[in-house]
C-alpha cells in the first residue's frame, strides 16, 4: 500500500481521467470495459525530479 506521500489526490486523478477522456492512455481502452480503476503513472519518476502535476502523469 503506498504511503500518503505516494498517493495522488482524488481531484488530480479526476483531472487526469478527464484529460484522457476516461480511457487508458496506453491502449486507449474505455474505462467502462475495465473492471478495475486505471493505474496512474508518472511520466518522469519523482526520484528523478518528476512533479506531482497532471502533465506529469499518464
Amino acid at each position: 500500500m503506498p504511503s500518503e506521500y505516494e498517493r495522488i489526490s482524488t481531484a488530480l486523478r479526476q483531472d487526469i481521467a478527464q484529460r484522457a477522456k476516461n480511457r487508458c492512455e496506453y491502449c486507449r481502452c474505455p474505462d467502462a470495459f475495465s473492471p478495475d480503476s486505471f493505474t496512474v503513472d508518472h511520466i518522469k519518476p519523482r526520484q528523478l525530479g518528476g512533479a506531482t502535476i497532471a502533465q506529469s502523469y499518464v
